[in-house]
This record gives C-alpha cells, structure tokens and sequence, in this order.
C-alpha cells in the first residue's frame, strides 16, 4: 500500500475515537444532586413543652415541631428544564406516613431566572410537596424549607429523563450555613484557623522540628532506633536532621497552604456557595442594619443597638448571636457567641458587627 492509503487507514482508526470523545463533551449527561439537613426545633419532652407550652397549626394541637431544608442543584451536564421531569414521576419531597407539610417555601436559590418553586400536595397526599423550576444550568439550584411534625427523616424521590438524581451527605443548609458560604474569601479563610487548636500545635511542633536542635538544644534527642539506626554517629545525626526537615517543612506547608485550599476551594466543596446566592435570610433579603465609620481615621463605627438574642455576623468570626451587653454608654462590649470560636467580648464601637434581622 501506498502512502495514501495508510493515511486514510491512520485517519479512519484515529478519527472515530476522536469524534465519539468530542460527541460526549458537546453533550453531557445531566447530574442533579440533592441535600436534605433535618433539624428538631421543639420536642415533646423540652421543658417549655412540659410546662405548659401549647403549639398550634389551624386549630390543630401539634406534639412537636421539625425543619426540613432541602437543597438541589444541577452539578455537571446539559442543562435542565421542567420538561425534562416526568408527569407521573415528578420531584418531590415525601415525609412519613401520619406526617403532613405544615408550611412550604424557598428559602434560597442561585437567581431569580431559574424560577423554583414548592406546592403543598392536597387531599390524601399532604404528606408531599412537589418541587419545580424553568431550568438548572451547571451550579444552579435552589434550597426549600419545609416545617412538618414528625422527626422521621423525609425523601427526595423523582424521575429524570436522561439524567442522574443523586444524593449527598454531611450537608449543613441552615441560615447560618448558608450566610457563611457566602461571606468575601478574607472573612472564610480566618474561619479557617478559628478555633482549631491542634493546627497551632502542628504549626509549632513542625517548627520546632525545623528549628531543633541547632537552635534549641534541648531536642537533640537520639531518634536513632525511630528511623532504624542503632547507634549515635555524626552520619546518624545528619540523617535525622534530614528527616526532621522533611517532615516538619510537610506540616508547616500542609497548615499554611493545603489546609486551607482544602476547605476554600470549590473543587472541595459538597455543594455551590452559588445556590445560596439569593437568600431570604442571608445578607441579601435579612434587611441588615449596616454601620458606617463617620471618622475613617479614628477606625470607629456608629453607635449600633444590640440585645439578648439578636443575631449579628462579623467580618472574619463569622455569624454569631448576643449573650449579654454591658459597660457605659461610650464603651460598650457585647458578649457573642460564635459558632466556631465560643464566646467573644468586643467593643461596639469598633468591632465590625452587622446586625440581622430575621
């Protein structure tokens, strides 16, 4: 065979290949993925229900009140519209049998344009509420909040047409969550550090394994039987000194750099910030009460009014709520508790604290 037909042969095996790879990347397969994070907000056996306190839901006497936050979205693939659900399928969220949806709404969604929306089944079928929405692009998607009375845990079930429905674990889809995912990436890597004590203690042994023991000679230690060596030698010495570079300058790199890539990057994460972005009760719709510095160069805020119980988010603490408020009038400190660092005593006037209002 002539040089021409071995090129149409070459072409041939290596063209199908390649159109068949490039035929799945213009077309791919859709992959909805969902979240389901429960919560009991009032049990039969808490001490206001025993004393006394009565819940009601339209004339009906309820024994206990949970919180349901469902969150989809649209991880990979070709987008997805409402078509694309069946009739005699469609997605919904089921609770137990003897349950019934007390209330249903979206709590959170990645934007307005995709439409998503919660319908309360009727009749027989009111433990259910059907879920909807124009279209999901890649990272779209949205949270729904459904109060109901049982502490069963509810489903997420429905028919995608030539896509996959899959659920994810060890999701956190509370208002706090939620406003936390969307704080400015200054304010999330200090979250990082915050209350992780064992990093500072990895920080300052890997240290002290780089430093020792030329300059701290009390750690001259005979690592010789740790790394195999029997005895104490010049040679030994320096191969333990080689091996503590080696693994403290790891532990200094894995804090300092891969740690926190971890829990920041997107490619770590469970599910998009981005489904959170327009938020009933985030920073975008919780009307906060924003404080502005009349005197930049002083570094003070104005005045802001903050009780028992309010709920107020920091810069770089994160979201936190009011224990108690004292000292005078020009000084005074709130006690906060946030989640991540226990409780906090800051000066008012110059703690950067937005109050939110639910």
């Amino acid at each position: 065979m002539g040089f021409a037909e071995w090129l149409t042969i070459v072409l041939f095996v290596v063209g199908i290949p390649v159109a068949w790879i490039l035929g799945r990347r213009n077309k791919q397969r859709p992959d909805l993925r969902f979240a389901i994070d429960q919560e009991e907000l009032i049990a039969p056996e808490d001490s206001l229900v025993s004393g006394g306190l009565g819940l009601t839901f339209r004339g009906a006497k309820l024994q206990r009140l949970c919180r349901t936050y469902v969150g989809v979205w649209q991880k990979r693939g070709d987008t997805v519209r409402q078509s694309d659900l069946t009739a005699v399928d469609p997605l919904r969220i089921e609770l137990s049998l003897g349950d019934s949806v007390l209330s249903a709404r979206v709590v959170a969604m990645s934007r307005s344009q995709i439409q998503p929306s919660v319908r309360v089944n009727q009749g027989a079928s009111k433990n259910v509420a059907t879920l909807g929405f124009d279209f999901l692009d890649p990272k779209d998607g949205f949270i729904v909040e459904i109060l109901h009375e049982e502490n069963s845990p509810p489903i997420l079930t429905g028919t995608l047409k030539g896509g996959d429905l899959r659920e994810v674990t060890g999701i956190s889809l509370s208002a706090r969550a939620r406003a936390r995912a969307q704080m400015p990436m200054k304010a999330r890597f200090g979250d990082v550090y915050q209350g992780r004590r064992w990093l500072l203690a990895m920080l300052l042994l890997s240290g002290l394994m780089i430093l020792g023991p030329a300059v701290l000679p009390f750690l001259d230690i005979d690592l010789g039987q740790v790394v195999g060596l029997e005895a104490r030698s010049n040679q030994n010495a320096e191969g333990v000194r080689i091996v503590n570079l080696i693994v403290g300058g790891f532990g200094i790199v894995f804090i300092l750099v891969v740690y926190p890539a971890m829990l920041l990057s997107p490619l770590f994460s469970k599910f998009p910030p981005s489904i959170a972005k327009v938020d009933q009760q985030s920073s975008f719709e919780w009307h906060e009460e924003r404080r502005v510095a009349p005197n930049p160069g002083r570094y003070e805020l104005e005045t802001i009014q903050l009780a028992h119980g309010d709920l107020v988010r920091h810069d770089t603490l994160g979201v936190g709520t009011v224990l108690k408020v004292d000292g005078t009038e020009l000084n005074r400190i709130a006690s906060v508790r946030f989640d991540a660092t226990g409780v906090k005593r800051l000066l008012l006037r110059k703690a950067p604290l937005v109050k939110i209002s639910e």
